[in-house]
């Protein structure tokens, strides 16, 4: 094993190796120089485009690109902006449906426009929007993604709960416990009108043609 102790690599200083392995080369414990601890494998360290901070240094980066490239008159920023109004302005029109329900902003993303950038990537069209996954939780990385209104509206109704046999449970949990996907379920509900019970307590059909089971002609 190679020696990287006090090696210089960018930003980052390495100060001595691990019990870690990943796919088989040595993690390294690594102080950036913004004074945040971190753990890079000695590949990545040694490799012709290596690893250079915390991750400060990309973030810099985007930064920089939000200035350069005015994308202070972008649409990501205004999305920006409209989440944190809708969750920290009391005076916002939509105040009453996030922020005073307990619905935040985590506070990387409401002190820097950057993270938000560098943790969500630029919006992948006019169409797409900002969901959170869980409509109780907050705005953060782990809980939001660029979502189409349809995906949106689908993703609503697979968080709809459902009460049987004195359970309640979302139907994307109902579609886990069954082992039926939920646009199934969706389908019984909005579209042929049946009722939940007789939703929720008929298999699916399956496929005669191949015995698979992974289609169902009539719901």
């Amino acid at each position: 094993m190679r020696n990287l102790t006090g090696v210089k690599v960018g930003r980052l200083t390495v100060v001595k190796p691990t019990e870690e392995r990943r796919n088989k080369s040595v993690v390294w414990e690594a102080v950036c120089d913004c004074g945040t601890t971190t753990k890079v494998s000695a590949r990545n360290l040694t490799s012709s485009r290596p690893t250079q901070s915390c991750g400060c240094y990309h973030i810099d980066n985007i930064k920089s690109r939000c200035v350069t490239h005015g994308m202070r008159d972008s649409s990501e920023y205004a999305v920006w902006r409209s989440m944190k109004a809708r969750c920290l302005n009391p005076n916002h029109k939509s105040y009453k449906h996030y922020g005073a329900k307990g619905i935040s902003v985590c506070s990387d993303w409401a002190n820097d426009f950057a993270k938000f950038i560098a943790d969500m990537g630029v919006r992948p069209s006019s169409k797409h929007t900002l969901e959170r996954l869980k409509y109780s939780e907050g705005y953060n990385k782990i809980n939001c993604v660029w979502a189409t209104h349809k995906t949106q509206a689908r993703n609503r109704r697979s968080n709809t709960v459902w009460e049987h046999e004195g359970e309640k449970l979302c139907v994307s949990e109902w579609a886990e416990r069954l082992d039926i996907l939920p646009e199934t379920l969706l389908t019984r509900v909005y579209k042929l009108g049946w009722d939940i019970q007789k939703t929720l307590s008929t298999p699916v059909r399956k496929n005669k043609r191949d015995g698979t089971g992974t289609t169902e002609t009539n719901p």
